[in-house]
This record gives C-alpha cells, sequence and structure tokens, in this order.
C-alpha cells in the first residue's frame, strides 16, 4: 500500500479550519490553506510510518473533555467522554479506514445485521484482523496504533495527569468505529437459527418468534450465548440497561422472566431503541407524546432566545432544532391515529406563530400563516419521506431488501414499470406499517416522478407534483 499526495491533498482541503486542534497543537487552518505544500511531505511521512510499521508518539494521545449526558452531574457515568486526537494522525487513518473498508466490502465479510459504529475492543481484534485478511504491514501498523496510548482530561482549562490506555478502541478517532465493528462482527453468529440480533454500534437488539417453551428455552440459551461471548472477547453486558418486551396480539401470551450476566431482566411494555419508543402494542402514541414534549421545549427555548432576531433565523432554527426531531426516523413510526397526527402538526402550528412573530388570534388564522410561509404539512412530509425510501429500496440505494415488495402483474393498469402487488393486512398495526401504506402511495405515482434519473430528481418532482 502506497499513500499518494493528491489523495492526502483531497483529504487536507477537507479539514474544517473551525475545529480545534489536537494534541500536537498544529491548527486546522493552516493545514487547510498549506494543503499544496504539506501533501507531499505528509504523504512521505505516512508512507515512512507504514514502512516501519510504527506510529509517532504524538498520535497515540488523546485529551478528553468530559460532556454531561443527563442525571445527576455529581456522577461521572452520566459524562460521555469525547476525545481529541491529532489531525495528522486522523488523515492517515482515513487512508487506512478507506483502505479496509473496500477490502471489508469486496470480500463482503461485514455482518448485514451491524448497522453503525462506536467505541471499546481489547487487544484480541489483532487476531481477528488477521481473520479477515488484515495482515502484514497495516495489520502491524494499527498494533503500533493501539499501544502505548496515552490520555488526559482537560475540564475548566485544566488538565489531570496522563494515564495509559490498557484497552478499548481509541475515542475521537477515524479507525475506531470500523475496529470496533470488526470486533463484534462474529456476535450474531453465536446466536440459534431463528433468533436475531441487530446491532447499531454497541446497542444490541436480540429477538425471536415465540411459539412455545421450548423456543423461551432457547431464547434463554441465546442470551447465555452472548455472555460467553462477551466473556471469551474481554467484554460484558450491563444488565441494568437491559429488558425485555413481549409483541403479542394473544390475550393469554406465555410468560417467563429471562435472566442474563446472574440478573432478571426487567419487562417492560415500552422500551427505547435508538431514540424511537417501541410500544408493546406496535402503536406509536408514546413515542408522538416524547416527540412533542421535547419538540415544545425546544421551540419554547427559541421563542425566548430568537424572539428579535431575523425571520429567516428563527425558520432555520426550527427547521434544524424542532422539526427535524419530529421527523428523525419518522418512516418507521409515522403515526395513524388522528390524535398523534394533530399533536405534531400543532406543534407546527405554534412554530408558525413564531416564526412570524403573528401571535394575534382573532386577526390572523394559523392556516393563513401557513400558507404564506409556504410550509407543507408534517404529515404531507412524513409521506413524502416514505415515498423517496421507496425509491431508494427500488434502485438498491439502501441497504434494504425488498421482501415485501412483489411486483404487480404486466396485466394490472399501473400509472409506471415499477408498480408493486398492494398489501391485505387485517389488523391497523399490520395496515399501516410502512410497506402497507407505501406501496398504495407508490403505484399512484406518475412513470415522470419514478422513473426519475437521480435521487434528487426524484425529490424535486415529487415535491412538484403537489398540488
Amino acid at each position: 500500500m502506497t499513500v499518494h499526495p493528491d489523495g492526502v491533498r483531497k483529504l487536507l482541503n477537507a479539514v474544517k479550519p473551525h475545529k480545534a486542534s489536537g494534541p500536537d497543537g498544529i491548527p486546522n487552518r493552516v493545514l487547510k490553506e498549506l494543503a499544496g505544500e504539506l501533501a507531499p511531505v505528509l504523504a512521505a511521512l505516512f508512507n515512512q510510518s507504514l514502512q516501519h510499521e510504527c506510529v509517532p508518539e504524538d498520535w497515540t494521545k488523546a485529551m478528553v473533555t468530559p460532556v454531561f449526558k443527563k442525571g445527576g452531574v455529581h456522577d461521572p457515568g452520566n459524562y460521555r467522554p469525547v476525545s481529541l486526537t491529532c489531525v495528522i494522525s486522523k488523515l492517515m487513518e482515513h487512508v487506512l479506514c478507506k483502505h479496509i473498508l473496500n477490502h471489508l466490502e469486496k470480500n463482503h465479510l461485514l455482518t448485514s445485521f451491524q448497522h453503525g459504529f462506536r467505541k471499546a475492543h481489547s487487544e484480541r481484534l489483532l487476531s481477528k484482523l488477521a481473520h479477515y485478511g488484515i495482515r502484514g504491514p497495516i495489520q502491524r501498523w494499527i498494533r503500533s496504533f493501539l499501544q502505548d496510548r496515552s490520555m488526559w482530561v482537560v475540564a475548566d482549562g485544566e488538565c489531570s495527569p496522563s494515564t495509559r490506555v490498557l484497552s478499548g478502541v481509541p475515542q475521537g478517532t477515524v479507525l475506531g468505529p470500523l475496529l470496533f465493528l470488526m470486533y463484534i462482527n462474529d456476535l450474531p453468529s453465536c446466536l440459534t437459527p431463528g433468533t436475531t440480533a441487530r446491532l447499531f454500534a454497541d446497542d444490541c437488539l436480540v429477538y425471536r418468534e415465540i411459539r412455545g417453551q421450548e423456543d423461551q428455552v432457547i431464547l434463554q440459551r441465546d442470551l447465555v450465548a452472548l455472555q460467553d461471548w462477551a466473556t471469551t472477547w474481554g467484554m460484558k453486558f450491563n444488565p441494568k440497561k437491559c429488558n425485555t418486551m413481549s409483541i403479542t396480539r394473544n390475550k393469554n401470551p406465555l410468560t417467563r422472566m429471562y435472566e442474563m450476566c446472574g440478573e432478571l431482566l426487567q419487562q417492560t411494555r415500552e422500551a427505547k431503541y435508538l431514540v424511537v419508543t417501541l410500544s408493546q402494542d406496535l402503536k406509536w402514541s408514546a413515542h408522538v407524546n416524547t416527540t412533542v414534549k421535547r419538540a415544545n421545549h425546544t421551540l419554547n427555548f427559541l421563542s425566548r432566545n430568537l424572539r428579535f432576531c431575523p425571520r429567516q433565523v428563527r425558520e432555520t432554527a426550527y427547521f434544524s432544532l424542532v422539526r427535524s426531531s419530529m421527523e428523525y426516523a419518522a418512516v418507521v413510526w409515522d403515526p395513524f391515529r388522528q390524535k398523534d397526527i394533530d399533536a405534531l402538526e400543532m406543534v407546527n402550528r405554534r412554530a408558525a406563530r413564531f416564526v412570524t412573530s403573528n401571535y394575534r388570534r382573532q386577526d390572523v388564522s394559523v392556516t393563513a400563516l401557513l400558507r404564506d410561509l409556504k410550509w407543507p404539512s408534517l404529515q404531507t412530509r412524513r409521506q413524502d419521506a416514505h415515498l423517496v425510501m421507496m425509491y431508494k429500496i427500488t434502485n438498491g440505494l439502501v441497504a434494504v431488501l425488498p421482501t415485501r415488495l412483489t411486483p404487480a402483474h404486466a396485466r394490472t393498469r399501473a400509472n409506471h414499470a415499477h408498480k408493486y402487488r398492494t398489501l391485505q393486512p387485517k389488523c391497523d398495526t399490520a395496515k399501516f406499517a410502512y410497506f402497507a401504506r407505501t406501496i398504495l402511495e407508490w403505484n399512484n405515482l406518475s412513470a415522470h416522478v419514478v422513473d426519475s434519473p437521480s435521487l434528487d430528481t426524484f425529490k424535486s418532482r415529487l415535491l412538484s407534483s403537489h398540488p
């Protein structure tokens, strides 16, 4: 592997000058402004580092800033450690990360059940790298990258003494997420067929269809297998952050307490997964209530602090801080109950008065304000998001297998060549699920929209198709 100056120059030009410099103290603006002059020098440095399979000492240091999450401010566990490492090291990591990722994808080595990256691993990672074909100078360079690392905490301008990092993927690095992904890549393989693990970085969701006591026994055995896997690879699950939820329509469902790491797992009717609240009845009222409460809280904050700002500033703040949070993962949780739809729209209506600074309820209606602002309803935006996702699935732009999509019979009257057979679910939960409701909307689109040559064109034509 050889690092070329042109590639380094491209990375230097992408450096954000306003970001903080790393432990080496080299300003980002210097790296960006002198990209042409520094690219050949850094390329030579990177090649020498690879050739000698050694990482410079400054690249193994990190400044850690504790960022408060939630809970008690005096509990260290309620702070997220944010690490700042050398930018030049990150450039080298970008080169290696792209090289390794291309190798993994080319050879289909990554599990399809992993959807994200994050932290934590042990030195056993090196054996897994070899197993996936990452050997020779690159593997030994990564060994040097992982060993003899140090960090110190910076809080209120004061620095703690430096301490060695004994294990874990270095936070604040480019390679860290990819190394962690490779480290836990074999986790789903320890489960019994029929039991599925879904991974998003270090979040793990395990589920199985329970038809009888035998399935309950198997699921418990799989939990033990996960525990054994973690022990083997120097990791551990936190049972206090784990819970179980049974999703069923049976009036007398099978019940069982499941155990992990010597503790009984708490049974719950609602659980958050990647910020989305899942309910036992597969309805979305609980998530909508949480979303509306958070949105109103943020909107109140904006109203207090931006009331004298220009209208464009207030609108941008609403779009980026409030509306975006109300639409996060909405393709999955889009509600069908009118009370939930109205609750979301009420936030949008409050925002219209905030943005226009018009609170005269007797003189001007919110409907008129929304029309003047040219804001579509949130329900319309969610419907458009459904169709955008369907375009991505149809054209292979996302890693979602169209298992529920069956091409419509050739003799049907189709508006376009990509019409799908509609589903006929009986219960409301299935009737208003993504594929069941979106296929109907998709089939009614014109060929001009569906046959768009690109995603951006599809979005533009879809927006133009609205009355």
